[in-house]
């Protein structure tokens, strides 16, 4: 019964059994029977209704999978019983929502992308639309639509940690592992086209050619003997090649730039942790 996956097709009831041990006897009642019928998984579901902020629900549905069980040692065999409750509600509203969002940053994301083509074809001088300029706002593209992601993916995960968890009338219920299928995929295109973007970046960083020109003047004047002569006469200094290694070395130690500050980090989280009280949310 009710083996259909499209639930709109069951037969539902009020009347259930856990075991059934009076179909499996033979011939009389009172002998010991040879199978008896339990039920091995029960399922209690819990559908929120749409909508409301009293915690009301729909009638819970009961789904419970039976089992036959040879009886060979009614005294020493055991059955494995699995019972589970789930809540659900109807997620379809905030997928429109996050397909809005989606619709919207990744509109703004075609155009920063064509604001750092167009600053990247200026700055090499190049007029012409060729298929390395396509190429780049692609990559520019990738990078940007992984922020959009991103954003999208913590935004969600901020909604559901902060209504989940400071309700007080069950308003809002966590997705079922089925239903976080869209969410599992924006993190993964996001960790996908953030790779390319930092191989991007990588391959850049490894192909540029960096030059240095010392614009310093010579400051000072030495005497020296010039041959052929017999006499003296004064030379510009020229500037000590000790100061192209220290602008090197200066070059090398400011190509890793720290974004951030890790005292102001650690604070941060310890004030948000222990006076916000965010810490407590997991306990809520």
């Amino acid at each position: 019964v009710n083996q259909d996956s499209n639930s709109g097709k069951w037969l539902l009831t009020r009347r259930i059994f856990l075991v059934d041990a009076v179909s499996g006897r033979e011939n009389d009642l009172g002998s010991q029977p040879r199978v008896i019928r339990v039920a091995t998984q029960i399922s209690l579901s819990v559908h929120l209704v749409p909508n409301t902020i009293n915690g009301n629900i729909y009638p819970p549905l009961i789904t419970i999978a039976y089992s036959d069980i040879d009886i060979k040692d009614a005294n020493s065999q055991s059955v494995k019983v699995s019972f589970s409750v789930t809540y659900e509600m109807d997620h379809g509203e905030a997928h429109v929502q996050t397909d809005i969002a989606l619709g919207v940053l990744g509109g703004l994301a075609v155009l920063a992308s064509l604001l750092k083509t167009a600053g990247w074809k200026r700055r090499i001088g190049s007029p012409m639309i060729d298929l390395q300029t396509v190429m780049k706002f692609l990559v520019y593209y990738a990078g940007d639509l992984a922020n959009v992601f991103f954003i999208i993916t913590v935004g969600t995960g901020l909604y559901w940690i902060i209504f989940f968890k400071a309700q007080k009338s069950v308003s809002v219920l966590l997705p079922m592992p089925v239903q976080e299928e869209r969410f599992v995929t924006y993190v993964g295109c996001a960790f996908a086209l953030k790779a390319l973007q930092f191989l991007h970046k990588l391959i850049s960083q490894i192909t540029i050619d960096v030059f240095f020109i010392d614009w310093e003047r010579p400051k000072g004047k030495v005497l020296k003997a010039v041959e052929g002569e017999g006499g003296v006469r004064s030379a510009t200094v020229p500037v000590s090649i000790w100061r192209t290694y220290f602008v090197a070395n200066e070059w090398n130690e400011i190509q890793t730039v720290r974004k951030i500050n890790s005292l102001f980090q650690v604070l941060t989280v310890l004030f948000f942790l222990e006076v916000v009280g965010f810490k407590n949310l997991a306990l809520m």
